[in-house]
């Protein structure tokens, strides 16, 4: 009885496998990236859109009832919002919601990283000469306070624009005794997000390398 030969050819479909596996590997990398790119986006969108849209509404007494004592001042904020104001600023909003004052500040397109960081650091300093730090925005032993959040960006990226997005967040919760600047535009730690930001692409696996594993 004659012996069946070994057939040399794969199965149907077997060749793009390895294929598949590796474009499907590519949008997993390109989703996940897009997601990381567009976090500051998000959180600046929603910040802006909460501020604009709540900031008529008045803050409930008995939540903070014996707190939030001096209260801040509707001619302080006017006041605020003046100081802030400058040949380099777009616009400006201070929003008072609830025990947060809430403070955007849209910066001129070509203004560098560093001039922005400053500017942050600057409107700290002008609420501080109108609000001490001490008095308004740190917890007393018995008593909350505000807190207070600057942000500070050039851009907001709407797929239209071609300059590059620096956002800076410059805070300072009541319960904590320093300030914080943080930078929202850039990833915490680059070699995580690089690889996620800018994928290397692999050589697509050919039939003769499929046919050779």
């Amino acid at each position: 009885m004659a012996k069946k030969e070994k057939s040399n050819h794969s199965a149907p479909g077997k060749s793009g496998t390895g294929k598949g596996k590796k474009n499907r590997k590519s949008n997993i990398i390109l989703w996940i990236a897009l997601i990381v790119f567009l976090i500051p986006c998000l959180i600046l969108g929603y910040i802006i859109l909460d501020s604009t849209g709540n900031q008529h509404e008045p803050v409930t007494a008995d939540r903070f009832k014996g707190d939030l004592d001096p209260a801040i001042k509707d001619e302080e904020l006017k006041e605020i919002e003046t100081a802030l104001k400058s040949d380099t600023v777009e616009s400006v909003s201070v929003n008072l919601r609830q025990a947060t004052l809430r403070i955007l500040i849209d910066t001129n397109d070509d203004l560098s990283k560093e001039a922005i960081a400053a500017m942050a650091e600057s409107a700290y300093g002008q609420v501080a000469n109108v609000l001490p730090i001490d008095t308004y925005f740190t917890n007393q032993k018995q008593k909350i306070m505000y807190d207070l959040e600057i942000h500070v960006y050039n851009v907001i990226p709407d797929g239209e624009t071609s300059t590059a997005q620096i956002y800076y967040l410059k805070s300072k919760n009541a319960a904590e005794e320093e300030p914080l600047l943080e930078l929202l535009s850039e990833a915490k730690n680059p070699e995580v997000a690089d690889p996620l930001l800018n994928p290397k692409t692999e050589p697509e696996e050919t039939n003769e390398d499929a046919q050779n594993q």
